[in-house]
């Protein structure tokens, strides 16, 4: 897990951040040797899944 920030624009401001903690996690199918990596960004003041960010 990182600690980041995220530039996104609001109504009120066009360059905004956002702290947001970002969890790197992996998942192998059973049966199978492919591992999917995949992250999860939680928005480090809420402590919601942010959903505005791409990867």
């Amino acid at each position: 897990m990182v600690l980041g920030v995220y530039p996104f624009a609001t109504d009120k401001e066009k360059n905004a951040v956002v702290p947001v903690w970002i969890c790197f996690l992996e998942r192998k199918t059973k049966g199978s040797e492919y591992v999917e990596k995949l992250y999860v960004p939680i928005n480090a003041i809420t402590g919601e899944e942010f959903y505005d960010m791409e990867g």
